[in-house]
């Protein structure tokens, strides 16, 4: 809304999942990254003091004999697409009170579960979603000891909460130029509803003399045109 310069991402939804980038800690510490993915569906569980196939490629195995030990975190990002106009309410599964998840929806904090765990299913609600228009999702999971189990459903207005499919699931990949590109943008053009004008003269005029007042003019959203 403002005229400047500025920066802009572009990028492809590919339909069929979410992003996700492990972590061999219980924290996201981006020096403990391990492995990455695209997710067809957040449903994931499993039980005893580590991972086996049940959970997806962000699990690669590569410790303790082809199984991942407790202590570990997972970030799964990308774009929900709604069939439907409405409500949505998103609902986090968890394992024991040793797990902790955050939700965000198109950048809300919908769910926060991580400094202390109040339910095994949090959830959180969203008014106003539009249908086929793209918002942005992101879930953090971190698991410490014991069974391990991390599930994103939604429920539209009052019906049941099921795992959001995979086709309503986006990914992205940056365009060509991106993640960041220089973009320059001008004023549109003068609006009088946003343009002004002052000085004496337009009240005010002597015979003989010249008369002078200043006009700002302004495009609709008030930037300044030079």
């Amino acid at each position: 809304e403002s005229a400047g310069t500025g920066t802009i991402s572009a990028c492809y939804l590919v339909s069929g999942g979410l992003f996700a980038t492990m972590y061999t800690d219980g924290d996201l510490t981006p020096s403990r990254q391990n492995a990455l993915s695209a997710d067809t569906t957040i449903d994931f569980s499993s039980t005893g003091d580590g991972l086996g196939a049940a959970w997806p490629a962000t699990m690669t195995p590569t410790v303790s004999g082809g199984r991942y030990l407790n202590d570990f975190s997972i970030r799964w990002e990308g774009y929900i697409e709604p069939p439907l106009s409405g409500t949505y309410t998103f609902q986090t599964e968890i394992a024991d009170n040793l797990d902790r998840v955050k939700l965000w929806v198109d950048n809300l904090l919908v769910v926060d579960q991580w400094a202390s765990l109040g339910t095994l299913s949090p959830a959180g609600t969203l008014n106003d979603l539009w249908a086929s228009d793209f918002y942005s999702v992101k879930l953090e999971y971190r698991e410490r000891l014991g069974n391990q189990s991390a599930v994103l459903k939604w429920g539209f207005n009052s019906q049941s909460a099921a795992v959001i499919p995979s086709g309503r699931l986006f990914f992205t990949f940056n365009s060509r130029g991106s993640p960041e590109t220089t973009l320059q943008a001008r004023p549109g053009v003068p609006s009088a509803s946003t343009s002004s004008s002052a000085g004496t003269s337009l009240s005010l005029q002597t015979a003989g003399l010249q008369a002078q007042f200043t006009l700002s003019a302004r495009d609709g959203l008030g930037n300044l045109r030079r």
